[in-house]
């Protein structure tokens, strides 16, 4: 068996192996999940998700009490990312930065471009699965309000969360029929922050024209 056919296999047993066991435990297996889904295990949320749906209408727990689990878990593991990225990633930049081409300049470029479109970039990542998970390293990095990034991460994830939760509800558990509406939802996320990306660079090679205009008029 080819060797990404292998590492697909052992996903999927992790994802299905997590999801039932969650779904035994009740919501604080959710919490568990969804916060080791947070800090980069491989575990697609969206199952997770689709299952406490199908959790919620087989026992007496009810939907809200697994929305909260999960929206703890998932902001408490972008949480503690973030933190570890504060608190080693600028150390790790300084030292070795320089062995992958990463300069002091991209530092604060990225700071920038946090302090503007931070929120709106975080939040939108926590719709695109792979992404939703890594944000929280830059963000750290580069020092971004802590408030503002719980805010904006919280509120992601609540979204997602809920989306998924629902959809768990409506198909009555199916995974193929659930597999095929995230889609759009995962695409929906990606499109909106490639948008958004377009936009920061179309706006930072503009202010880089008019800096050169300024400039030359200053020599003139």
């Amino acid at each position: 068996m080819p060797e990404y056919l292998c590492r697909m296999s052992l996903v999927e047993a992790l994802t299905d192996f997590l999801a039932g066991l969650a779904a035994e435990l009740g919501p604080a297996g959710f919490f568990a999940v969804m916060f080791l889904e947070s800090i980069i295990v491989p575990v697609p949320s969206e199952v997770v998700l689709v299952t406490a749906g199908l959790a919620a209408g087989r026992s007496s727990a009810s939907l809200l009490g697994f929305f909260v689990a999960a929206t703890l878990g998932s902001l408490a593991g972008a949480m503690t990312i973030y933190t570890l990225a504060r608190v080693l990633g600028v150390k790790l930049v300084e030292k070795y930065g320089r062995y992958l081409g990463v300069r002091e300049s991209h530092l604060k470029a990225a700071a920038a471009f946090f302090e503007k479109y931070g929120a709106l970039s975080v939040f939108l990542a926590r719709f695109v699965p792979g992404v939703r998970s890594l944000i929280g390293i830059p963000a750290g990095i580069v020092g971004m309000d802590p408030r503002l990034y719980a805010l904006a991460a919280g509120a992601g994830g609540a979204i997602w969360n809920a989306a998924f939760i629902l959809l768990g509800v409506v198909v009555e558990g199916s995974l193929s029929a659930a597999k095929h509406y995230s889609a759009y939802i995962d695409a929906a996320g990606a499109a909106a922050l490639l948008i958004l990306a377009a936009l920061a660079l179309r706006k930072v090679k503009l202010n880089r024209a008019a800096q050169k205009v300024l400039t030359s008029s200053t020599l003139q």
